[in-house]
């Protein structure tokens, strides 16, 4: 890491990434990170520059977001289904996501988008960070995570389940959202907590209750993936989730 810049590391550190909405809603959904290569992508970051240009994010500068693209953006298609699901009480539209006074706020865990699910970034990625073990290295032990934890406590009242999507990621969407005290704890409750989310269907859920007393769940990716959700799945998942919180 010695050879990052420390306006990139502060900027990882940050809580950039994100395509935001209401922290104070029910339900947050934390992806793994952008499906684009982090050369190009276009991030929410601040009056949305490419990454690098100014002080990275705080809490009062997260953007609401309404993607442009939104009736054709699988992601947030499946979060749709998700909250129509969730709420039952009629159809989610896209005043209701990635807005301020909406019913998601939407996270990721690394802020550098990535086209492939490969370890390694492009040689020649303008950030510096070889792979992505160095990028949970530094989300890790500069603070990223203490910021998720942050927010989740000033606003643990309202929010009532974090669903993580990636199931290769268990432990650090429990460092993101769990105490380092109770890290080994919900990791053993996580693993416990196995459940198929159809018969038969070869995918799983996990879920734990965080020490603010939320509940984490993490499922398969929603989208973008062979292994992903189908619409049916993800309905299913929602169910059980409800029943569990």
């Amino acid at each position: 890491m010695k050879n990052i810049r420390e306006d990139v590391i502060e900027w990882i550190s940050s809580l950039s990434g994100f395509q935001g909405g209401n922290p104070s809603a029910e339900i947050w959904v934390c992806g793994l990170e952008f499906q684009e290569d982090s050369n190009n992508f276009k991030i929410l970051f601040k009056d949305n520059e490419y990454p690098f240009v100014k002080t990275p994010i705080s809490e009062s500068e997260i953007k609401t977001h309404i993607e442009e693209n939104f009736k054709n953006e699988p992601f947030n298609l499946k979060i749709k289904l998700l909250l129509e699901t969730y709420y039952g009480n009629g159809v989610i539209n896209e005043k209701d996501i990635f807005t301020k006074s909406g019913k998601v706020f939407k996270l990721n865990l690394f802020p550098l988008g990535q086209a492939s699910t490969g370890e390694a970034y492009p040689e020649n990625s303008n950030h510096g960070i070889k792979s992505k073990s160095e990028l949970r290295t530094i989300s890790i032990h500069n603070g990223r995570f203490d910021k998720f934890k942050k927010l989740l406590n000033k606003n643990k009242k309202h929010v009532k389940a974090i669903v993580c999507c990636s199931r290769g990621e268990l432990d650090t969407f429990v460092r993101a959202f769990e105490n380092e005290e109770n890290y080994h704890s919900r990791i053993k409750e996580l693993l416990e907590n196995r459940k198929e989310i159809m018969p038969g269907s070869g995918k799983y859920m996990n879920h734990c209750k965080l020490s603010t007393g939320q509940y984490l769940f993490v499922v398969p990716f929603l989208s973008g993936r062979a292994s992903s959700l189908t619409n049916e799945k993800l309905v299913e998942f929602v169910k059980k989730m409800k029943k569990i919180i």
